[in-house]
């Protein structure tokens, strides 16, 4: 029942996570048991969280890896109050200067590094997804 196994998939550990905290299985039913109802639905939140990071985070590897470079200009910063490992996860709004086509404006949630925070007027490197030109993912 219990595997503490630290090869496991990141997110097969959040579906059972997930399973555990709704009451599912002998687990399940001790949280339900031994937790508040308030701090199971912050945990299930926490747990929703870290579920939209990897899909966001396999979401822009998969552009990185099949997108088209191009050079962006950041028009706006906005901080979302999230960190991931220690970085800010921040709203990028940039407008994107494809080597073929017209420039077109685009918001991007992305974590960057606390040490290298873009600035309004900054030019970066992207990705953008050939298949849908708004999917964009920072770095080239």
């Amino acid at each position: 029942m219990l595997n503490f196994n630290a090869n496991r998939n990141p997110e097969e550990s959040l579906s059972r996570a997930k399973n555990i905290l709704s009451g599912k299985g002998p687990l399940g039913w001790f949280a339900k048991l031994f937790i508040g109802k308030e701090d199971l639905n912050k945990m299930n939140a926490a747990v929703g969280q870290a579920q939209d990071a990897m899909a966001d985070f396999k979401e822009s590897e998969r552009i990185r890896n099949v997108g088209i470079s191009a050079k962006a200009s950041v028009l706006a910063i906005q901080d979302t109050g999230m960190l991931l490992n220690y970085n800010p996860v921040v709203i990028l709004t940039m407008e994107v200067r494809p080597n073929a086509g017209t420039p077109y404006t685009v918001s991007v949630k992305t974590p960057v590094s606390k040490i290298a925070i873009p600035r309004v007027g900054d030019e970066v490197a992207v990705k953008y997804d050939p298949a849908d030109k708004m999917k964009v993912a920072l770095g080239a």
